[in-house]
């Protein structure tokens, strides 16, 4: 009987011991997932707003020139890419926008951005969370941090076809120039500007004086 008692007493022991292990090992496999799940949204993002860059360019390549909007919002080195700027892009078939088309009384038409582009081009953090949330606004609160507003893409572009691109948010925070026909940035995961995880198009090397 003894015996029996202790080899009971000994199995609640190991049952008790693997419970413990079990979740130490589920916590890490949790903390784990979450730093991957982040690093994986970040070159998501670096990969977008090079990808954005690049269809900047394009657009520029293709026409010899920079469509209104696009001029208008980057006047100052720090536009945004929102509903208005992006229809541009769209209308330009450089990005993979989605969007209507309204016949105007000229013949004229105008592209409006729809569905979880309707807010203009944003960061990936942005765009999950408006595919699964129909009321989504600019102001809406995303769990990464920021609003929906602060996640949306920034650019610049060479107005003057000088080879270099006025910005407001260089590597150091601030105006700079660059060595670009176009520039574009994120705010990052935290939707915050001048944080260390901004992501921009171009590197420190090409910030002239740099």
């Amino acid at each position: 009987m003894m015996n029996l008692t202790a080899q009971r007493a000994f199995s609640l022991l190991e049952l008790l011991v693997a419970i413990a292990i079990i979740a130490i090992v589920t916590g890490l496999s949790i903390a784990g997932y979450g730093k991957f799940t982040a690093r994986a949204q970040n070159m998501r993002c670096v990969e977008f707003v090079h990808q954005t860059k690049m269809a900047l360019e394009q657009l520029h390549q293709r026409d010899d020139a920079w469509p209104p909007a696009l001029q208008a919002a980057a006047a100052n080195g720090d536009g945004k890419l929102d509903a208005r700027a992006g229809a541009a892009l769209a209308k330009g078939g450089v990005m993979s926008l989605t969007y209507g088309l309204t016949e105007n009384s000229d013949g004229s038409k105008t592209y409006v951005l729809k569905g979880h582009d309707r807010f203009g081009v944003v960061t990936p953090w942005a765009m999950d969370y408006i595919k699964h949330h129909d009321s989504a606004s600019l102001s809406s609160k995303l769990p990464a941090g920021g609003n929906i507003q602060d996640h949306i893409l920034r650019y610049a572009i060479d107005l003057d076809y000088d080879g270099i691109t006025e910005v407001a948010h260089g590597h150091d925070g601030g105006m700079v120039q660059v060595r670009a026909q176009a520039c574009v940035w994120s705010y990052g995961r935290d939707g915050k500007p001048n944080t260390k995880d901004d992501v921009r198009s171009w590197s420190r090397g090409q910030e002239v004086g740099k």
